[in-house]
């Protein structure tokens, strides 16, 4: 939803924009030329676990489940950023099956031993999910994964934690939804250009 007033300022509202199986909303926000960095805060719910993690494209992964939370873009300096994103999974668990390509820098860089954690969510039986998501650099998307629960066939189920940071391509992000959500043209380029000076 777009208003232009003829001022300059651009009215608008995100509303039920499809991402990753899940909807994007916003409250009401007003841009106006010279604002830098300019942050919109998109709401997040019924996003799918296993299409989210997939951007990543670190490897074969299944997922259940889904996610709430928060994703804030910002543009400053004509360029557009996640930063601090934040999204939970709801009551219930999920199941996550997780098999890589190969062992990234991601992975090495991990907290825990790789080889457990690759053994871990072979057949991950979860009880929350908390997934962060942050621009780093070269137009790399940092998720951070934090999981709580347990793999039946390993420690004899006993219940543990995993944290990773998965590292990949933004223009996957890109390509999906959020950078290029069809703003008019001429809005668009306003945006960027003021942003940019």
């Amino acid at each position: 939803v777009f208003e232009l007033p003829g001022d300059g300022t651009i009215k608008a509202q995100v509303r039920e924009l499809d991402m990753f199986g899940g909807l994007l909303n916003s409250e009401p926000f007003e841009y106006a030329p010279g604002m830098d960095p300019f942050t919109l805060v998109l709401t997040v719910n019924g996003v799918e676990l296993e299409q989210l993690l997939a951007i990543a494209k670190l490897g074969d992964i299944s997922a259940s489940g889904t996610l709430n939370g928060v994703i804030p873009v910002t543009v400053e300096n004509g360029e557009v950023a996640i930063r601090g994103g934040n999204l939970t999974s709801g009551e219930g668990g999920g199941i996550l099956r997780y098999k890589p390509r190969d062992i990234g820098p991601a992975l090495e860089a991990a907290e825990f031993s790789t080889g457990l954690f690759l053994q871990a969510v072979e057949n991950f039986y979860y009880d929350s999910v908390q997934v962060t998501l942050d621009e780093g650099e070269a137009e790399d998307l940092v998720l951070g994964l934090y999981l709580k629960g347990k793999n039946p066939d390993l420690y004899a189920g006993a219940p543990f934690e995993l944290n990773v940071n998965l590292t990949g391509p933004l223009r996957a992000l890109l390509d999906r939804g959020i950078k290029t959500y069809k703003l008019p043209d001429r809005i668009r380029s306003q945006i960027i250009g003021d942003a940019g000076g």
